[in-house]
């Protein structure tokens, strides 16, 4: 899976997000544990 980092002016940078199944999710990167879906 690969992450992407997110943009500045979300304000989120120590997360990441990548896309599961059609669907942007935050991802907290030391753990890859799903933090948040984006609606």
């Amino acid at each position: 899976m690969t992450y992407y980092e997110v943009p500045p002016e979300y304000g989120a940078r120590e997360y990441r997000y990548t896309v599961v199944n059609g669907r942007t999710v935050l991802v907290e990167p030391r753990t890859h544990r799903i933090v948040e879906i984006v609606e």
